[in-house]
């Protein structure tokens, strides 16, 4: 009987030291997958995150100018004309009703030179010969009525005169009658002739006719004295109509001056307290209305910018949204972009006409 012999080394271990015909599959994942994985995995969530929470912000370019809260006040010329005097620099610091501009607008005929000028002094003369003939006319006016009161007291005393004459009458025609009376008692006793007693009659009559006459003076004086209060209350208003006639013609003609004068000579003053500037119209220069010949910058103003933004992106602007400013004197690609907000958004669109006179760049 054979005995098998055992073997000095396992099985497992005499088929590990061998070499295998095949080998074995080993699946060994790197780093670089795992980071992969990870960011795509965070750059989905973002994403989901973003359209569940997040908002989209429009990006949109308009144009629009710089200019103070108080904005800008242009100088326009009210005519066409010549600059004859500038009285202002470019800068300089003006009070409101300070002379800016002085502009001729006089037109010049072979004949008379400046027929506006003319005009003017021709005017000149008219409205003094107005003031003369006023004051003429209140001096005879003073005089007139010195003369009414001057011929009402004279008549006054006349009439007091006339007054005193009739007591007197009055008073001898009373004596004469009782004269009269015993003369006629007499006759009739035959103690005198008839030729007598009517000798005393006409003497009574002829005091009693002189009596009428002093009444009639007296009525024609009181009639007088009627006539001259009258005139002389009258007086005041005649002369009052006298002189509004010249006064409304001393008016007339400074309106018609005033006329030529702004038809000669235009005086451009300043509206407000500001800094003026962009003075371009110089002495001698013609100017027109269309055209302005300096500008004011007020004074204690916040500068802000105009943005000009289409319809069609409104709607996706309102107040507080951030906003880049770039300057066109400063290129940003140099002095970069300056951050802003919106202040305000106005409530009407703005027609081409309106945005025109904004002088957009």
């Amino acid at each position: 009987m054979t005995s098998q012999r055992k073997p000095l080394f396992r099985q497992e271990a005499v088929e590990a030291q061998r070499t295998p015909m095949v080998s074995e599959i080993v699946l060994i994942r790197p780093v670089s997958s795992t980071l992969m994985l990870g960011l795509c995995l965070c750059a989905t969530l973002a994403i989901l995150l973003f359209l569940i929470f997040g908002s989209y912000a429009r990006r949109t370019t308009v144009e629009g100018i710089v200019m103070p809260d108080k904005g800008l006040v242009k100088i326009y010329p009210q005519q066409a004309g010549v600059v004859v005097n500038k009285a202002v620099r470019e800068g300089q610091q003006i009070k409101k009703g300070d002379l800016l501009y002085t502009v001729s607008t006089d037109v010049r005929s072979m004949a008379d030179g400046e027929t506006q000028a003319a005009r003017v002094n021709q005017m000149r003369n008219y409205k003094k010969s107005l003031q003369e003939e006023s004051e003429k006319l209140q001096r005879i006016q003073l005089q007139e009525k010195q003369n009414a009161k001057e011929k009402l007291t004279t008549l006054r005393m006349q009439l007091a005169r006339v007054n005193s004459q009739i007591a007197t009458q009055q008073t001898r025609i009373s004596l004469a009658k009782d004269v009269n009376n015993r003369y006629q008692q007499l006759l009739t006793r035959n103690n005198i002739s008839l030729d007598q007693f009517r000798g005393h009659q006409d003497a009574l009559l002829d005091l009693q006719s002189n009596l009428l006459s002093f009444e009639r003076e007296q009525a024609s004086i009181t009639s007088a004295i009627n006539d001259t209060t009258t005139e002389l209350s009258n007086l005041d208003l005649k002369q009052q109509n006298q002189l509004s006639q010249i006064k409304r013609s001393v008016i007339d003609s400074n309106t018609t001056l005033i006329a030529l004068e702004s038809q000669r000579e235009i005086a451009a003053s300043a509206p407000i307290d500001g800094t003026i500037t962009a003075t371009i119209a110089e002495v001698g220069q013609s100017i027109d209305t269309q055209h302005p010949v300096a500008t004011i910058i007020p004074d204690d103003v916040h500068w802000q910018a105009r943005l000009y933004v289409p319809s069609s992106d409104i709607g996706f602007i309102k107040s507080g949204d951030a906003v880049l400013i770039r300057y066109q004197a400063f290129p940003w690609q140099k002095f970069g972009q300056y951050h802003a907000k919106i202040a305000s958004i106005t409530l009407v669109a703005l027609s081409a006409n309106d945005l025109s006179r904004e002088e957009l760049p």
